[in-house]
């Protein structure tokens, strides 16, 4: 290796270590502020929340929403806190089960409209009864196959 590359080999390293160096400060810089303030950042945001989005997380932590709307996060209790934490969490993963699923007003308003087995051409009463039940059981086995599509591309999302 020349010289030069060696030379710009260790500036590079030791930029990269200033530069996690930073970091870590600008990060205990913070840490340190929140302390100071007696805020930590989940607090912060549950304090920004209008009163409605609070009082969904209340409801589901099965808190009165009337009782603790206006109160800041680091003022509940222990106990009510660990309840908003278990309740932000179930709604994030509520969240999270509808985040790739079309929510619009179709989906929720409209009929769906019926399956139609497709007609297999021949007349019913030609069919004997052993082969009727097999062609019945035929169509239902692609129905469930059409089904079972539809549902591993919903949850692909």
């Amino acid at each position: 290796m020349s010289t030069a590359v060696r030379s710009l080999a260790t500036n590079l390293n030791a930029a990269n270590e200033q530069l996690d160096s930073c970091q870590n400060v600008a990060e205990t810089a913070i840490s340190a502020m929140r302390q100071m303030l007696g805020k930590n950042s989940a607090a912060s945001r549950f304090d920004k929340l209008n009163p409605q989005q609070r009082a969904m997380i209340l409801f589901a932590a099965r808190l009165k929403p009337s009782e603790y709307i206006n109160k800041p996060l680091l003022s509940l209790s222990l106990s009510d806190r660990d309840a908003v934490r278990q309740a932000i969490i179930s709604l994030t993963d509520l969240a999270k089960t509808f985040g790739c699923v079309s929510l619009s007003r179709d989906q929720f308003l409209s009929q769906p409209k019926p399956r139609v087995v497709k007609s297999i051409g021949v007349k019913r009463e030609a069919i004997g009864e052993e082969d009727e039940l097999s062609r019945e059981i035929q169509d239902i086995n692609a129905l469930a196959a059409e089904l079972a599509l539809e549902v591993e591309q919903q949850n692909r999302c």
